[in-house]
């Protein structure tokens, strides 16, 4: 796997059993896909986890491979779910590509609500056209940490954050400089 494609179903992940724990407090069963059959693995992990931590025994939560690495048959897969009268709503977020528009447009119509998460540009902008609940880019990433603030994750928040307002401000201040003429002696 890409390293990208690594950090979105991390992502991904988190959101999932988030959303997961939310439901199971709810009484609402859970149901989650995976298109590989490592991030399957790691789907039903997080749901027997969460499952067993929400003491909801009743409940069902179930993980299932809809295809091993073709994007195309996991989409046709995910629509077919999708347009199932007992899916009440939908929760997408990880590596997706062109297929987010085919599973995006059926969640959109059958069901009640959708949430989409996706950083690749491909996907990206297929966002606003299925859903207006949607984490765009760094939203992706950063959704686990408010969907469950443990201390870990907001540190990491907090130091990217920090990164970028320093790399904000050493931009700002290299403007500055070279406006004024200070930088044109040292770069020549």
């Amino acid at each position: 796997h890409e390293p990208d494609a690594v950090t979105e179903t991390t992502a991904g992940l988190n959101i999932l059993q988030a959303a997961a724990k939310e439901a199971l407090e709810v009484g609402v069963p859970v149901r989650a896909t995976a298109g590989d059959s490592l991030v399957s693995a790691l789907v039903e992990d997080r749901l027997e986890r969460t499952w067993q931590a929400a003491g909801r025994p009743e409940v069902k939560v179930q993980g299932e491979l809809l295809a091993q690495q073709d994007r195309l048959a996991y989409a046709v897969g995910a629509m077919d779910l999708l347009s199932r009268p007992e899916v009440q709503g939908n929760v997408m977020a990880g590596t997706f590509g062109e297929e987010l528009l085919l599973m995006g447009e059926v969640g959109a119509r059958q069901t009640r609500f959708q949430v989409v998460g996706a950083a690749r540009p491909a996907a990206a902008a297929f966002l606003p056209v299925v859903t207006d609940d949607y984490l765009l880019g760094e939203e992706l990433y950063a959704a686990g940490a408010y969907l469950e603030p443990r201390p870990e994750r907001v540190v990491s928040l907090m130091a990217q954050d920090g990164v970028r307002m320093l790399l904000l401000g050493l931009i700002l201040l290299g403007t500055i400089l070279a406006t004024v003429g200070v930088l044109e002696g040292v770069l020549g």
